[in-house]
């Protein structure tokens, strides 16, 4: 028994170790893949570790039409095994979050989200109070759109189309008149998408978002 107890305790110490490293160097990578687009936005960021799983970058000097943004590389909890397979099984995945504030607020209320991913139900418990209506999910991409008013559905397509050319993994988009004015969450982009252009077409996004 006292054997086994060690090959499990040596197993999780290794699990750990390995889960870290990996979630380090993914973290680093996506600062260095960052580095491309960020100067886009804004032109001083400042970046700190949470733990092995997150790196939130803040730009509090960014452009316009920015006011404030942050950028958070949300990656999945590897150097634990059991919250590894739990948050698997719950649609987590390693994930590129953008908030912004706006310096002209949109009019419009919507959010565009992956049902099956964790972005897309933890905007709905966040909402759970409110009354949506809700189309979806789409053929073709499997996102579901809830919106106050059916206007706001013409322009959740036209802003997913511009996401969706990047070749980025939509998981939510949102938009609102209060802060954050839009957030978005996609898949953490391959190495292969150039982050210039993803940081192009979210501005292109916002500009859209906040013009009416």
């Amino acid at each position: 028994m006292t054997g086994a107890l060690i090959v499990l305790a040596v197993t999780i110490m290794a699990w750990f170790a390995v889960g870290s490293v990996v979630n380090v160097r993914k973290g680093h990578a996506a600062m260095r893949w960052l580095q491309d687009g960020l100067p886009s936005i804004g032109e001083r960021t400042t970046v700190r570790w949470l733990g092995t799983t997150s790196v939130v970058m803040l730009v509090a000097r960014a452009k316009a039409p920015f006011e404030q943004v942050t950028v958070v590389v949300f990656l999945e909890p590897r150097d634990s095994p059991w919250l590894w397979w739990l948050s698997r099984r719950r649609g987590r995945r390693d994930t590129l979050i953008v908030r912004t504030s706006l310096r002209r607020a949109p009019a419009e209320r919507f959010e565009v989200i992956d049902p099956s991913s964790w972005s897309g139900r933890d905007a709905r418990r966040a909402s759970g109070g409110e009354r949506w209506s809700v189309r979806g999910p789409a053929a073709g991409n499997g996102l579901s759109t809830l919106y106050k008013y059916e206007r706001s559905v013409q322009q959740a397509d036209a802003l997913v189309s511009i996401v969706a050319a990047t070749g980025v993994s939509l998981r939510r988009l949102s938009v609102s008149p209060a802060a954050p004015h839009l957030e978005l969450h996609v898949d953490l982009p391959p190495a292969t998408i150039p982050a210039a252009a993803v940081f192009t077409a979210l501005r292109t996004v916002v500009e859209r978002a906040s013009a009416t």
